[in-house]
């Protein structure tokens, strides 16, 4: 990546807050067949609101929820959907 200064990108994320959430904790586990042994998976699910400048941002969360990404997005984690309303 290109050296770049992100002080301007953190003083604009500082504006960024959350107003409102349900996020909750969620484990699964899955028999391995090919290990032979229970697979535990941990992670939050939910929904999360936040109110600021989030324009800049966009396109990187888009991607994120187009290709679902994350640890065990094979087995269905990392699904994400945007809704963004302006104003």
């Amino acid at each position: 990546l290109p050296e770049m200064d992100t002080r301007p990108l953190l003083a604009e994320a500082e504006k960024v807050r959350t107003v409102g959430s349900d996020l909750r904790m969620r484990s699964i586990s899955r028999y391995s067949t090919r290990s032979r042994r229970r697979m535990s998976f941990h992670g939050v699910e939910g929904q999360i609101e936040y109110e600021g400048p989030l324009a800049r941002w966009l396109p990187v969360l888009r991607a994120a929820a187009a290709v679902n990404i994350g640890k065990g997005a094979t087995f269905g984690f990392g699904a994400m959907r945007i809704e963004y309303r302006e104003g």
